[in-house]
């Protein structure tokens, strides 16, 4: 998910888009008496960047570029070249400094706004891993991602069931760990909290397996369940 929080973009435009195979389906729900939508996408990372622009990555391998007149553009050429290695695109964010961060499994890049690419950190190894055995999915399984104002990127290591920081100068820090069935998917950040979308069985191929929940780690260090919803919820 992301949040056009400028409302730039126009529902009927994204309808159009998906149906003409250029994009892909974003669902936007909008929010009553205001320009803000927020963006679901299917099957693929995205993320609104400080631009305002969509950013989103086709076949889990590239990330491209969408501007609310519609254009596409691909932001780095040959990109699926090194993220084919790495197992593919799970996560997508905007950084402080006009840079796009990108999870792959064991990997997070950086692409700065003059289309350079850099890897922060790989491989990560996290010797509190807590790895479900029936996951298949290599460690740490990294998944969705978020970069505070000090350019530390928060990541959830869904393969570890932990959220891990990783600091500008690479250093690893586990801040957040779920219990088992829960594991990390998604991460948010506002202000100085962190908020973490959470799936019970989160690589079981069964959907109705999945629960989600949502927990709020507060600057503190305090952990706070603000949500858990029942099978029922998809049903």
């Amino acid at each position: 998910m992301a949040l056009d929080a400028r409302g730039n973009f126009d529902h009927a435009k994204l309808d159009e888009l998906f149906n003409e195979r250029k994009t892909p389906w974003l669902g936007p729900v909008s929010f009553p008496s205001s320009k803000t939508s927020l963006l679901r996408a299917d099957g693929c990372p995205i993320a609104v960047h400080t631009d305002g622009y969509i950013y989103f990555a086709p076949r889990n391998l590239e990330v491209s570029r969408l501007t609310p007149d519609g254009n596409v553009t691909s932001l780095v050429s040959d990109l699926n070249v090194t993220t084919e290695k790495l197992g593919g695109i799970r996560g997508l964010a905007s950084g402080p400094d006009g840079a796009i961060y990108l999870s792959c499994p064991s990997a997070v890049l950086k692409i700065k706004p003059d289309g350079v690419v850099s890897t922060l950190v790989h491989p990560i190894t996290l010797n509190d891993c807590d790895k479900d055995p029936q996951d298949s999915s290599a460690a740490p399984g990294l998944r969705g991602l978020a970069v505070d104002s000090r350019g530390a990127v928060i990541v959830a290591a869904t393969g570890c069931r932990r959220v891990v920081k990783i600091g500008p100068d690479g250093k690893i820090a586990t801040v957040l760990k779920a219990e088992s069935p829960w594991s990390p998917t998604g991460v948010a950040i506002h202000g100085e909290d962190v908020y973490v979308l959470e799936y019970s069985h989160a690589n079981s191929e069964k959907h109705e397996d999945w629960q989600p929940r949502v927990r709020k780690l507060a600057q503190d260090g305090k952990i706070t369940t603000l949500a858990t919803l029942s099978k029922a919820w998809n049903e």
